[in-house]
């Protein structure tokens, strides 16, 4: 009879030991190629070492530990998620991924006399890009899809991500040669705390995710005119602010209309900024998310019809560009439905839903197929001191990721 409830412990204990790695005291903040995630990984070496995993670095940072299988030729299952962190996080957002995939294959390691498949665990070096403008470039280097321009681009203090790999013992060079392109890896399963407050809602430990949501971001810039704030009579304003207010308003309002779709306006600075001057200048951000590429292309459509009406009315300047663009991510129905049945077998009803945050498994979704487990946390926040998982939750994910396992084993 395996102790789920143990083995989570021994999980929460090691996340906890892993927070202590960080750039900063007194918080989580762990840059991709820094100090801390050094460190870090030399602590995942070890605890993957003594769980009987042969361990690699590859030239892109990323930490890979191998459970062998005996078979000749034997095919590879990966699993894991990201080591680093965003500027005062938590401790499960990425680092439960890397932790509970380690405990998982430990034990399916032990009770399998025969394993047909090699298992492959990767805690990626770079999802956040807390430290250099790209995100995913871990898992892209794994799927074979890292951009060498991304090793070009520098940090806040002027150093390069090819230079910050030669620090860290990487060959630049090399950073873009996946070592899955000859032989594809069978599939992917990333296990996730779920970010949002759906599976609290709905009372439930884990949950299967179907696609992970497409994302957009924009800079929206609107001119109008500068102007005393005492004189110029409110009939002959050209109020940036104002016109500005109008259209976040009016980007709530279409994006409430569309099924599953997300709009966030996170940024907005006001030029000149001053307590008696008529705002002349507005910048703001829009990130736009949605399930399909079809109804985010609707929304963006209507989203910059409504803001060009407004600005045409209140008489003021539109400007905007496009600063992002990933299209959504369909998680593999196969895997998913071994997952739906691990789940049933744990004694918890399956559950499906879609991700608003983008994961690893988004750029390994080119090189295999892919699946993912999310894992309840309090309230549905993360990116915060306050993320939070029930032990409980913790052990229901490793043994549905058991069973998982076990039954993949069998369609090998």
């Amino acid at each position: 009879m395996i102790n789920w409830k143990s083995r989570a412990l021994e999980v929460q204990f090691k996340l906890e030991k892993l927070a202590n790695y960080s750039e900063v005291n007194g918080a989580l903040f762990r840059p991709t190629l820094s100090r801390s995630h050094m460190k870090a990984l030399d602590q995942i070496q070890s605890w993957m070492e003594e769980v009987g995993l042969v361990v690699i670095k590859d030239h892109a940072g990323n930490l890979i530990g191998r459970l062998g299988s005996k078979r000749e030729n034997a095919p590879t299952f990966l699993m894991g998620s990201h080591i680093d962190t965003v500027s005062n996080a938590g401790i499960y957002d990425g680092n439960l991924g890397i932790i509970a995939a380690i405990s998982a294959v430990d034990l399916f390691g032990t009770s399998s006399s025969a394993i047909p498949f090699n298992i492959d665990v990767i805690a990626f070096s770079d999802e956040e890009g807390n430290r250099f403008p790209n995100t995913l470039t871990g898992s892209q280097a794994v799927a074979g899809t890292l951009n060498p321009n991304a090793l070009t681009v520098s940090d806040s203090e002027g150093i390069t991500r090819a230079e910050a790999l030669t620090g860290f013992g990487c060959d630049p060079a090399l950073a873009c040669s996946s070592l899955y392109l000859d032989e594809r890896p069978l599939g992917y399963l990333e296990i996730h705390i779920e970010q949002g407050p759906v599976l609290e809602r709905e009372d439930l430990s884990v949950g299967i995710v179907t696609a992970i949501n497409g994302a957009r971001r924009f800079t929206v810039k609107v001119g109008g005119n500068a102007g005393h704030a005492g004189t110029v009579p409110m009939s002959m304003r050209s109020d940036a602010l104002a016109a500005s207010a109008e259209m976040l308003m009016a980007i709530e309002s279409i994006a409430k209309s569309g099924p599953g779709m997300v709009a966030t306006v996170g940024m907005l600075e006001v030029i000149p900024g001053a307590r008696n001057v008529i705002p002349g200048q507005v910048k703001f951000s829009l990130d736009l998310r949605g399930e399909n590429s079809g109804s985010i292309d609707t929304a963006q459509a209507s989203i910059f019809s409504e803001i060009n009406n407004i600005a045409s009315t209140r008489q003021v300047q539109i400007e905007w560009n496009q600063d992002y663009k990933i299209s959504p991510t369909f998680c593999d129905s196969s895997l998913g439905e071994l997952l739906g049945e691990s789940i049933r077998e744990s004694g918890v009803m399956p559950f499906e839903l879609t991700s608003g945050a983008g994961h690893d498994a988004v750029a390994i979704a080119d090189l295999c197929p892919v699946a993912m487990l999310f894992v309840r946390c309090e309230k549905g926040i993360s990116h915060h001191p306050s993320e939070a998982v029930k032990i409980d939750d913790i052990g229901k994910a490793l043994e549905v990721t058991h069973y998982f396992l076990e039954k993949f084993g069998q369609t090998v």
